[in-house]
């Protein structure tokens, strides 16, 4: 009788860690598209953006961790990277992320960011984007390529009132394409950018 009860109570906690998992993915959905919300309207702000297409599409980044000996080496800064291939966010790089020389991100999100692998795809609702030029990059042409934006889907704090996002301007002709990242905070309602980074050039 024992036995079977401690089975009972193993069936128990693996739903409610399953059930916790699935909300917490509809609620980081939901936070995405209001993320998403702040992003576009900065991008308004600036004349040269806001001419430019924004993907609907957005990118999944995949978060590692260095392998250290040392505990109190500092983390090791990413290279720059290639926009065309899939993006690596380090924990220790998210950790080491500062805002006025205080940690923005705390230790417990860690395994929170090394969790966050979800692999579905995401795309921004149409409704966002009122009369901003979009592209599906599923039907775009590398033949025929034009100037456009692109998001990455965010990664959220343990909490889910902080995130960091990385927005890609991928430009033609003379132009350097370019990439920042982005950490913002849920305030209120309202998720607001925190700080700006250049990420990578070209």
């Amino acid at each position: 009788m024992s036995k079977f009860f401690f089975i009972l109570i193993i069936v128990f906690l693996s739903c409610s860690k399953n059930n916790t998992e699935i909300c917490d993915d509809k609620l980081r959905k939901k936070e995405t598209i209001e993320i998403t919300k702040t992003i576009l309207f900065y991008l308004d702000q600036d004349s040269t953006s806001k001419k430019l297409p924004i993907s609907i599409n957005l990118q999944r980044l995949s978060v590692a961790s260095y392998y250290k000996n040392n505990a109190n080496s500092n983390p090791i800064k990413l290279e720059m990277v290639n926009p065309k291939q899939n993006r690596i966010v380090t924990i220790e790089n998210l950790l080491h992320a500062s805002v006025n020389e205080n940690q923005f991100f705390s230790n417990s999100d860690s395994l929170n960011f090394f969790e966050q692998k979800c692999t579905s795809s995401f795309k921004i609702p149409v409704n966002l984007l009122k009369n901003r030029k979009s592209v599906n990059l599923e039907n775009h042409s590398k033949r025929n390529q034009k100037p456009y934006i692109k998001l990455s889907y965010p990664i959220f704090s343990r909490k889910n009132d902080k995130a960091y996002i990385e927005i890609d301007f991928h430009l033609t002709g003379n132009e350097h394409s370019y990439g920042n990242s982005i950490l913002l905070e849920k305030i209120g309602p309202t998720w607001k950018i925190i700080k700006f980074q250049s990420n990578w050039d070209t």
